[in-house]
């Protein structure tokens, strides 16, 4: 974990080699993993993953996953892995009913919150629309050989574990794969099949080959068009908040903006006890998404479940919020309009 932390590649390599286990955990739960993501060293991620195909699935003590990690602390390109590579569920829950969609949002990551709804509809994009879901372990053992060139001590590993049954037949859909999946690895197991074709009983000759032909066949170039299930942006937490309210309590303008001008959203969602986004952010004192949001059509005589107006949120500290909810300042949008 120091060393994930600290970014150290090589030391990494090392402890794994010597037997180091990357899928212990902390007193809350989080793993190694957790930590290189958090880091955003993409490096460090694909090493632990190479090693434990499986090390994301986990997750904290209050289960908060790899994903909420990367979105909360702005991790594009580990975020990116994660949806991509992973296949990691986007709208996952933590305890608190909170998905990494609102974690980017709650800290002003509008790049990696756009990346979670519009972006990466495929699961894997490298297939062009054919490419689908692989088993994790298989999928981590495809990439090392495609990369590293063919290690067979690996690759006969994960042939062992997840082949189905032997199929010779099927040398022109092989050949296709030359094309769209991994080159490589394709023409290495061409040149098997062709050599296993000449043998009276090819099972006993490459068995391992044969059944992984049939596992790529069937698995990687279905026909079925899968699409990767987007980030729902009307979800809420367990008190109620949709992405609007966590923008505005966080005080995040830019996330606000993206929220009301790209997404379109509801400027007065209310939650479960009707609190509205305007009554956070007049609690929080945050005096220009007050105005961005009364400018975009909140109302400030809305009122929550005790009858509360966002003005009787408002600390007696922040006369300037009093000022605005209370219509004694110029136009609120005035001031508004840099964002859209």
């Amino acid at each position: 974990m120091l060393a994930a932390a600290k970014g150290n590649k090589e030391v990494i390599k090392i402890l794994l080699e010597n037997g180091a286990n990357p899928a212990l955990v902390n007193k809350d739960g989080w793993n190694s993993f957790h930590i290189a993501v958090r880091e955003g060293k993409l490096d460090i991620v694909e090493i632990l993953l190479n090693n434990n195909p499986s090390i994301w699935k986990v997750s904290s003590k209050n289960q908060r996953t790899p994903l909420h990690t990367a979105a909360l602390h702005g991790c594009q390109e580990v975020t990116q892995w994660l949806l991509s590579d992973c296949c990691h569920p986007v709208d996952v829950r933590d305890a608190c009913g909170t998905t990494p969609l609102m974690d980017a949002i709650r800290n002003g990551h509008t790049e990696v919150a756009e990346m979670m709804i519009k972006e990466f509809q495929i699961l894997c994009p490298r297939f062009n629309g054919q490419a689908e879901h692989f088993d994790d372990a298989f999928k981590r053992a495809l990439r090392k050989s495609n990369k590293e060139g063919m290690d067979e001590v690996t690759l006969q590993q994960f042939l062992r574990v997840y082949c189905v049954a032997p199929n010779p037949n099927i040398l022109a859909e092989l050949k296709i794969l030359v094309k769209v999946f991994m080159k490589r690895l394709a023409l290495v197991i061409i040149g098997c099949t062709e050599e296993a074709q000449m043998c009276a009983n090819p099972k006993q000759v490459y068995p391992d080959n044969l059944y992984l032909m049939k596992y790529i066949i069937e698995r990687a170039m279905t026909k079925a068009s899968i699409s990767r299930t987007l980030a729902d942006i009307n979800q809420h937490d367990t008190l109620g908040y949709q992405l609007l309210h966590i923008a505005a309590h966080s005080g995040k303008l830019q996330s606000v903006a993206y929220l009301l001008n790209e997404l379109h959203v509801d400027p007065m969602p209310t939650s479960h006890k009707k609190v509205t986004p305007l009554h956070l952010a007049a609690k929080e004192g945050h005096l220009e998404v007050i105005k961005y949001l009364i400018a975009h059509g909140a109302d400030r005589n809305t009122t929550d479940d005790m009858g509360r107006k966002p003005l009787d949120m408002v600390s007696v500290n922040h006369k300037c919020c009093m000022d605005i909810l209370q219509n004694r300042t110029a136009d609120a949008a005035e001031n508004s309009n840099s964002l859209g």
